[in-house]
């Protein structure tokens, strides 16, 4: 499988009552009341909330600053993009995390907040790839699964129950047991995104299946990114 499909993680905010802080590509937030960066200066309390993919770096880099500048009391937590959206939109945090664009229903949910003046900041891309059981390996051709995106999309619509099922890989060891597909909790970027590119030429994208749709609740999901 050659494809390799990329999506940026994004940092958003509303920049109001904020000036120069958050060292990520060289934007940075602090409140205008902090006057230095330790002993008499104000204490800066900063709420970081959303992607589970972007949650290592931050809170790395949050705890970096914090050690530069004593004044700051920076909390980072995960809970999906889908998460940092909506608690930024709410009020609950001050900068979502997500590992995806805003989407256009969330523009429309949150019409009556300041949704359209947030600011985002792209700081790195995130690779999305499929893992799979090390009993495949004989299978695959020089280091790399012989299994097109078309395929991926038969597996997790339902379509393929059993790797005897897969187009070349009849006579994989155990390949009569159910495959059993994981993905990412609803609110997850790394999940919408898995969801968009990949598609069949017949069926659309993965996420607009019915198949995919009424069965997936039924899939385990995978607590964190083992990616990051």
């Amino acid at each position: 499988m050659e494809q390799k499909n990329f999506n940026y993680v994004i940092l958003i905010a509303l920049i109001a009552g904020f000036v120069g802080v958050m060292a990520l590509q060289g934007m940075t937030l602090t409140s205008t009341t902090a006057t230095g960066t330790g002993g008499g200066a104000s204490t800066v309390n900063i709420k970081v909330s959303g992607s589970t993919t972007c949650f290592p770096v931050i809170e790395n880099a949050s705890l970096q600053y914090m050690t530069t500048h004593s004044n700051y009391q920076i909390l980072v937590s995960s809970g999906g993009s889908g998460a940092g959206v909506e608690d930024l939109a709410t009020g609950i945090t001050d900068i979502g995390m997500t590992s995806r664009p805003i989407k256009a229903s969330e523009y429309s949910e949150h019409s009556g907040t300041d949704i359209l003046e947030w600011k985002d900041w792209k700081f790195a891309k995130d690779g999305v790839t499929i893992i799979a059981s090390d009993n495949l390996l004989p299978y695959w051709v020089g280091g790399t699964p012989n299994m097109s995106i078309e395929t991926i999309f038969q597996i997790w619509n339902g379509n393929y129950t059993s790797w005897n099922d897969v187009p070349g890989f009849s006579g994989v060891p155990g390949g009569q047991e159910t495959i059993v597909p994981f993905t990412r909790e609803g609110a997850s970027g790394t999940r919408e995104t898995f969801e968009k590119y990949v598609e069949d030429d017949v069926w659309g994208e993965l996420e607009d299946d019915p198949k995919y749709k009424a069965i997936v609740s039924s899939y385990g999901v995978a607590d964190g990114n083992p990616a990051m």
